[in-house]
């Protein structure tokens, strides 16, 4: 017997056929097979405020690496560190899962950081969007005249014009 591909939105039943499933399980694995996690916002988020999140006493010895699954990756900078942590791993699973309002974390898995740079410092070091000047065209507003202002068309041009007006 062939077995057809399961498709990111279908669960296999025991007879072998497929169980419908809801609409935004089959986005959410859409979006999965695209490589765009749905939380991936929410763990930004996470990483940004990893310091806030765990405490002052945590954060000073875990560093976020990611996630893999249900896994909270958090590294450490030697052993010593990683030997501490293991007596935090209830609390940082607790607090990282309370942040993302949700079990999204089943367990937290200790690395060694052996030079990797963690999420928090990538994350912050991001420069932020720059608003760029915008150049004004040179024809701009001839069509001010040819077009209905009532229009959406007219409407829309009309804003595009405000955008180039010297702020006030």
């Amino acid at each position: 017997m062939r077995r057809s591909r399961q498709l990111p939105g279908e669960r296999a039943l025991k007879d072998g056929g497929q169980a419908p499933v809801s609409f935004g399980e089959l986005v959410r694995g859409w979006l999965a097979g695209k490589g765009q996690d749905p939380r991936r916002e929410h763990l930004e988020q996470l990483w940004r405020n990893w310091s806030m999140v765990m405490g002052p006493e945590i954060a000073a010895l875990a560093r976020p690496l990611g996630h893999r699954e249900s896994r909270l990756l958090v590294g450490g900078e030697d052993n010593l560190a990683l030997q501490e942590l293991i007596y935090h791993t209830p609390e940082m699973l607790e607090r990282a899962n309370a942040f993302m309002d949700g079990e999204v974390f089943s367990r937290v898995e200790l690395h060694l950081l052996e030079g990797r740079t963690p999420l928090d410092e990538r994350v912050s070091r991001a420069l932020p969007a720059q608003r760029r000047e915008l150049v004004r065209p040179e024809h701009l507003g001839t069509l001010l005249g040819r077009l209905d202002p009532a229009s959406p068309v007219g409407r829309c041009y009309q804003a595009y014009l405000r955008m180039f007006e010297p702020e006030r």
